[in-house]
């Protein structure tokens, strides 16, 4: 629910235009420069810590919540 589908469209757009350039027209990949690669990047780690490693957080907190919760009714 929280991943903004438009990033990975963004990112497909890139790379799509950042191998086949239109007209063959290589002159618009001086636009990819460190900046972009950075934010890319960024991007990349974002996208996988929300797919991946955010539901694990929720589990073991969840998890940790009903212990508590368990411990309190004792």
């Amino acid at each position: 629910m929280d991943l903004d589908t438009e990033f990975l469209t963004v990112i497909k757009d890139l790379g799509n235009s950042s191998i086949h350039p239109e007209d063959d027209d290589i002159s618009k990949q001086s636009a990819i420069d460190t900046l972009l690669y950075v934010r890319v990047a960024q991007t990349f780690q974002e996208l996988l810590d929300l797919v991946y490693e955010v539901p694990v957080r929720k589990v073991e907190r969840l998890s940790d919540l009903r212990s508590e919760s368990a411990a309190l009714k004792k």
